[in-house]
């Protein structure tokens, strides 16, 4: 008989109610899927990942994930003017490609010239790591707003704009261990 502890007992009671240990008669009911209008936020734009070389990046993705070369949807270097990172001001250059996934992206960022958070994550991990989760979302400072009242711990890491259109923010202290991105285009950003 295999013995299991007590934390290992209540995960494994949680388990069988999640998984619907309806012969028993004692599995709660699943609710389906939150419709858009009732999800908290939206659907993941992309995943953000630090990379020290993009090509590798994009071999990797294409091994691990089956994807095509025709999944490739945007590579560029793009400069950035006037960010604000950790409070000050700052100018710094990436490149960046996005790889489509089906249902989300990922975006690949390799830090070129400048003070960002990009070159400062890839000094402390060299072989890259994920760095963001993205969301598009109407108004960026609503969304903070709204973290900021279920979290006062939530902090504007990075402040950017690319060109008029569009602007980003990242986020710490709203999901463990990994920032959160949130993107406003259009006018008024």
């Amino acid at each position: 008989m295999m013995r299991v502890g007590k934390s290992s007992a209540t995960r494994l009671l949680g388990i069988a109610a999640l998984i619907g240990v309806a012969t028993m008669g004692f599995a709660p009911p699943l609710r389906a899927a939150p419709t858009a209008a009732e999800r908290v936020y939206p659907a993941v734009a992309h995943v953000g990942w630090v990379v020290g070389d993009i090509d590798l990046a994009i071999r990797n993705a294409q091994a691990q994930f089956g994807i095509a070369s025709s999944n490739v949807v945007l590579r560029m270097t793009l400069p950035i003017v006037g960010a604000t990172y950790q409070g000050r001001k700052v100018d710094y250059t990436i490149e960046l490609c996005l790889v489509e996934m089906g249902n989300t992206q990922l975006e690949f960022i390799r830090p070129v010239r400048g003070t960002s958070p990009y070159a400062d994550v890839l000094r402390a991990h060299p072989e890259g790591v994920a760095h963001h989760l993205a969301f598009s979302v109407p108004s960026i400072d609503q969304r903070l707003a709204q973290a900021r009242a279920a979290n006062p711990r939530v902090r504007v890491v990075l402040d950017a704009a690319i060109g008029p259109s569009a602007r980003y923010v990242y986020v710490s202290g709203i999901v463990p261990g990994i920032l959160v991105e949130f993107i406003q285009t259009g006018p008024g950003h």
